[in-house]
């Protein structure tokens, strides 16, 4: 297991709140559906995030390093709140193989055990809202704030049963 650097993924960048004759209703849209965690964030930035998480989960995979699940899992965050809010941009400035292939490496990475669950609940929050054709469904949301309040509440519940005695700082 060889302890490279990681696969840097760029921060998106800012928003062109300035209209122009080019792109008044690219902006006016994208400013319409953002939320305020990625504001800044188009279709081709979402793109390169899923493409930073899709290399970096198959650098974890190919090389068994559970080191990488860390960041693996604050990027998939990430990833998950900018589709949200700019999946349908993807979807159609972007559709095509290359799109395919990058969603079937979050689907295959669902189904990694390396990943912790919370998440393999944003990835399939991510799969099932790309099938809904990017429409936020109230129910399912609230279905996955559930699951995931369940993993932390087990996160915690695991850590509060760890005796004292293995903490000789105490």
């Amino acid at each position: 297991m060889s302890s490279s650097s990681s696969v840097k993924i760029p921060r998106p960048r800012p928003l062109n709140r300035t209209p122009s004759s080019a792109g008044t209703a690219k902006t006016s849209t994208t400013a319409a559906t953002s939320s305020s965690s990625d504001v800044g964030a188009d279709a081709s930035d979402v793109l390169q995030l899923l493409q930073g998480v899709c290399a970096r989960l198959k650098k974890m995979e190919k090389e068994s390093d559970s080191s990488l699940s860390d960041s693996v899992t604050s990027a998939i965050v990430v990833l998950n709140r900018a589709l949200k809010s700019r999946g349908t941009q993807l979807e159609s400035g972007h559709a095509g193989d290359d799109l395919e292939a990058l969603f079937g490496c979050l689907r295959a990475a669902c189904r990694d055990d390396r990943l912790d669950m919370a998440s393999r609940l944003h990835l399939l929050e991510i799969i099932e809202l790309r099938s809904l054709g990017w429409r936020l469904d109230p129910s399912v949301a609230e279905y996955y704030q559930q699951k995931l309040a369940l993993v932390e509440a087990s996160r915690f519940e695991a850590v509060k049963h760890i005796p004292l005695s293995l903490f000789p700082f105490v």
